[in-house]
């Protein structure tokens, strides 16, 4: 035997033994082992891809969009950096406008968190009484 170019063996000629080496071939005709391929309609469903999102990838997925948002953020931070006066119940800070800006919208979100909340407590009392009446009767 004898090393051809690109580093495989090749038989020289006049050497008459067969020897065989493996390859990731198959050749027409050939026998394969079947062991590893699905033989029933259970096994071929478990080695299937499952196309539901995992709570991986969702988790991946939130933490590309918040970071996002954050580049957003710090983009429209870095763009509104003149200062601004601003009065609230007689009290008068001096902020960067971003800043002033992203304060009011949180606690906007605040205020309408805190309203959604009592609201969906409410609607709970409700359900809660109509169950019982219900049950009651």
């Amino acid at each position: 035997m004898s090393k051809d170019s690109s580093g495989g063996l090749e038989q020289e000629s006049g050497n008459t033994s067969q020897e065989s080496y493996p390859t990731n071939k198959i050749e027409e005709g050939s026998s394969i082992s079947t062991a590893a391929l699905p033989h029933n309609d259970l096994q071929a469903d478990t080695m299937a891809v499952s196309t539901k999102p995992t709570r991986t990838s969702t988790a991946w997925a939130a933490l590309f969009v918040g970071m996002l948002v954050l580049v957003v953020i710090l983009v429209f931070i870095l763009e509104n950096l003149a200062t601004v006066k601003i009065g609230f119940f007689g009290e008068h800070l001096k902020l960067p406008l971003a800043v002033a800006l992203l304060l009011a919208a949180i606690l906007g979100g605040l205020v309408v968190f805190l309203l959604g909340s009592i609201r969906m407590l409410q609607l709970r009392q409700t359900v809660r009484r109509h169950h019982r009446a219900h049950i009651a009767s």
